[in-house]
Order: structure tokens, then C-alpha cells, then sequence
């Protein structure tokens, strides 16, 4: 009966979270090292999916792909949009219809695209060199600041995308081969193109709070939703993640708020509890009724009684569960 109402106690909470998931694609694992670029960027709607259900992660990202990713990420003023789109563009492979027309005639007026030239290339896949460029230019990053002292072997100094790769490398968001290689020319996929902005934005604090709390939430309630349905491996796996979501936000250097503070102490309480549920499923009884205890203390100190009575409520389950079975 006590452990009937410790479920009951996650169904509270289930519904005072948020039901709506963040977008999930079915080629996209959460071990995948680009899994939360993937997630952030589609929920900002840098990035989409496609009607099947994919990602198509190592798809290749074309260069007119690449213009509209870029200009996505940027605040852009009103006015500065309106006057961008009474440009003249000339290209003689661009048609007056085509999708990426406003995004283009944008890139000439920031200067990412040579409005001079006759043609864009837009069906061309975008390399490493240019994509980064393209960043760097649309954000119009003064590279004088940098002391350009990373040797990679296959940049040259004097090469026009060595100042590129530096700031990449220098900042952190781009990572050199063993053998301190860059390659240049590699084509950029929509895998590694997410993952590339959403370390850019990571770098520079540019990722949005309200983005990663729902995120975080969105994980938890999944964590709560599994719990329900007794599958603690499934459980464990998306209460790492709303983790993840958590400490993107908490390893930047802004002031913290209530509701950051509030989905730590719930991840971290959770994570004892899914610990706990599990030790129960392995039939490791005292380290469930450790992991219960400990739990129980981790909810206590919430400030939100609805959240602090259920989650305490379930710690007590697993600990009563498992007494009975020791």
C-alpha cells in the first residue's frame, strides 16, 4: 500500500511538471556527442528535423544551410532586417523565389557574403574554413585581441583561414587531431555544425536560460514518467541528461536564480531515488535503503512542499520496500 502511494506521489509530480518533451529525433542518441547541441538548436529552431522523424546528422550542410544556421543565432534588429531586404541581390544562380533569399541578401549586408560576385554557390557543401568564417564575421569578432600561438600543422600562418581556426581553437570550441591537425577542407555536417554553434554560444554565455530549464524539466518529468512505468535503466539515462541541462547552465558565470537552484536540488534528489529504485529491481536492498535515506534528506530541503511531500514520499517506499525484503 505505502509503495501504491509513493506512485501516486509521482503522478503530483508528473503533472506539475511539463508534459511536452523536447523534440527527439530517431537518429539521435543521447550518448552522441552532439545529442545536446542537437536538442538545443532544434528547440531554438536553428536546426530541424525532417517529417520522418531524423536528424540526419552526418548529412552535409550546403552553403546556403549554412548562411541561414549562422544568421539564426544573431539578435538582428528589427530596422537593420527591413533595410537588409530592400538589398539588390545579383546572383545568377539565385532565383527571386528561392527560400534562402532573405538570409542572403542579410549576409551581404553584414558582409558574410560578397554581394560583388557573380555567383553564390548555394547547393555547394560548406567546408570547415568557411563555416567558420562565416561565424566569425556575422559576429563581427575583432581576431586583433588574439595572439595566434596554436601550431596546426595543416594551417599555414599566412593562409586567410589560419586567424579562423585560431579563435576555434583558442576559444575552445573546435578541438585539434592528436596530431594537432584541423582539416581545413572537411565538409561540415549538420552533426557537427550544431555541435560547433551551441560550443560558440557556450563560450560566449549566449545560450538562453529559459531554453535550458525547459530542457532540464522536460528531462526530469521523462525521469519521473519512466519511473511510473518501473523502468529504472531508462530512467537513469534521462536524469543524466536533465543533469547535463543543468550544468550547461550552471558552468557560466551568470547570477543564478531560484528556478536553476530548484532543478539541481530536484536532479540531484532524483538521482538517489533512481539509484534507490533500481538497488530494489537488483534486489540490493541495503543499498536501497541508503540511497532512500539519502534522497529523503536531498528533498527535504526543498523549498516547493508539493515536490518536497512526493519526492519524500517515494524515498520512504523504496526504503519500506526494501526493510520488508531484507
Amino acid at each position: 500500500m505505502k509503495f501504491r502511494l509513493t506512485f501516486f506521489c509521482l503522478l503530483v509530480l508528473w503533472v506539475l511538471f511539463s508534459k511536452n518533451y523536447a523534440l527527439e529525433f530517431s537518429d539521435v542518441s543521447e550518448h552522441d556527442s552532439f545529442s545536446p547541441s542537437v536538442q538545443y538548436l532544434s528547440e531554438i529552431q536553428v536546426f530541424r528535423g525532417y517529417g520522418d522523424g531524423m536528424f540526419r546528422p552526418d548529412q552535409i550542410i550546403n552553403r546556403a544551410e549554412a548562411l541561414k544556421v549562422v544568421l539564426s543565432i544573431i539578435n538582428i534588429p528589427e530596422e537593420e532586417k527591413k533595410l537588409a531586404n530592400t538589398f539588390a541581390v545579383s546572383f545568377s544562380d539565385v532565383s527571386e523565389n528561392a527560400w534562402f533569399l532573405p538570409f542572403l541578401k542579410q549576409g551581404v549586408a553584414l558582409g558574410i557574403v560578397d554581394g560583388s560576385a557573380e555567383k553564390f554557390f548555394p547547393e555547394r557543401p560548406v567546408n570547415r574554413a568557411e563555416f567558420f568564417k562565416m561565424v566569425i564575421t556575422a559576429f563581427d569578432i575583432d581576431l586583433s585581441h588574439y595572439e595566434f600561438s596554436v601550431p596546426l600543422v595543416d594551417v599555414p600562418p599566412e593562409a586567410w583561414f589560419s586567424p579562423y581556426f585560431q579563435f576555434f581553437v583558442i576559444e575552445k570550441i573546435f578541438t585539434p587531431s592528436p596530431e594537432s591537425t584541423v582539416n581545413p577542407g572537411a565538409l561540415v555536417s549538420r552533426g557537427e555544425g550544431s555541435e560547433l554553434i551551441f560550443r560558440f554560444l557556450q563560450q560566449g554565455q549566449g545560450l538562453e536560460k529559459s531554453i535550458l530549464i525547459r530542457l532540464s524539466t522536460q528531462k526530469i518529468n521523462k525521469t519521473i514518467d519512466q519511473l511510473i512505468s518501473k523502468n529504472g535503466e531508462e530512467a537513469e539515462k534521462s536524469l543524466k541528461t536533465a543533469k547535463k541541462w543543468a550544468q550547461f547552465f550552471l558552468a557560466s558565470d551568470r547570477i543564478l536564480d531560484k528556478n536553476v537552484i530548484f532543478l539541481e536540488q530536484v536532479t540531484k534528489t532524483l538521482e538517489h531515488l533512481v539509484k534507490g529504485y533500481q538497488a530494489l529491481e537488483n534486489k540490493n536492498f541495503e543499498v536501497a535503503i541508503t540511497e532512500a535515506k539519502t534522497g529523503w534528506h536531498s528533498a527535504d530541503i526543498l523549498e516547493d512542499e508539493s515536490f518536497k511531500f512526493a519526492l519524500k514520499q517515494f524515498a520512504n517506499g523504496i526504503a519500506e520496500v526494501a526493510r520488508d525484503n531484507s
